[in-house]
């Protein structure tokens, strides 16, 4: 219940925060507005949680490939849409509550990536920005089959994947150069989902679905933007999860071009 009030109270904070603002924002004046176009690669490795309790663990891997599109409304405030393709691997998951106990090594399961971002900037001085920006991407794994080995009659199991991630916090850039400009970012960062399972042996059927959470939910990560060409930035981010014993990691190359 503690994760779902801080949740709603950030999404609430994003959402208001324009309106809020919005004096400030209009005495600035409007910029001249852009459409941008971009699209990114997306590597994360994170521990997640799952079983009775949520008291065991495994290694959720992903690959997304994305196309953003985007519109700033005011300068330093834009949206973008999120939409693409992701390789999801949930191998070392067990489904014990099945006639016959399961554990997963399927490799990658296809999907398809939708959701949304938003940057709101909140101030400039000299060459430091501090912007918001929240991010949201649901995962929605394809439906796989496979036979299950090493039984004497015929059976298959049938899963059924997906996952959410929302992250969000401050953002803090610096303009190096008129083309150079890294940031340091420390976000909220949640993932939560479910994983259906069902097996069919003969004439005996049944469903299994277990319930995954990140192990962790804060990130810190740094990065930067490099105009190669007027209008086309390129870009290139780390990002870090904390945990007791070991580092969970995000790696997104991608680049933008604005018009």
């Amino acid at each position: 219940m503690a994760k779902k009030r801080f949740l709603s109270v950030i999404i609430l904070f994003l959402m208001a925060w324009p309106l809020l603002s919005a004096d400030q924002l209009f005495q600035r004046g409007f910029s001249t507005q852009q459409i941008r176009l971009g699209i990114e690669a997306e590597f994360f490795d994170r521990m997640i949680t799952w079983g009775e309790d949520q008291n065991e663990t495994s290694s959720l891997q992903s690959f997304l490939f994305l196309f953003k599109p985007g519109y700033e409304i005011i300068e330093g405030t834009s949206i973008r849409a999120v939409m693409g393709y992701s390789f999801s691997n949930f191998n070392d998951m067990i489904f014990r509550e099945l006639p016959f106990s399961l554990e997963l090594n399927t490799g990658n399961i296809d999907g398809l990536a939708l959701g949304g971002e938003a940057m709101i900037q909140i101030i400039r001085f000299s060459d430091f920005t501090l912007s918001a920006r929240a991010q949201f991407i649901y995962y929605l794994g394809f439906q796989e089959q496979w036979e299950i080995p090493d039984l004497a009659v015929e059976g298959t199991a049938t899963g059924n994947p997906n996952w959410a991630r929302l992250t969000a916090g401050p953002k803090i850039s610096f303009n190096v150069s008129e083309y150079l400009r890294p940031y340091l970012t420390a976000n909220y960062d949640i993932l939560w989902g479910k994983f259906k399972m069902d097996e069919q042996i003969e004439d005996i059927s049944k469903q299994q679905e277990m319930k995954i959470e990140a192990k962790s939910n804060l990130n810190f990560s740094v990065g930067t933007l490099y105009e190669i060409i007027d209008r086309l930035d390129l870009k290139a981010e780390l990002s870090l999860l904390p945990l007791e014993k070991q580092i969970g990691l995000s790696i997104v190359i991608g680049a933008s071009y604005s018009f």
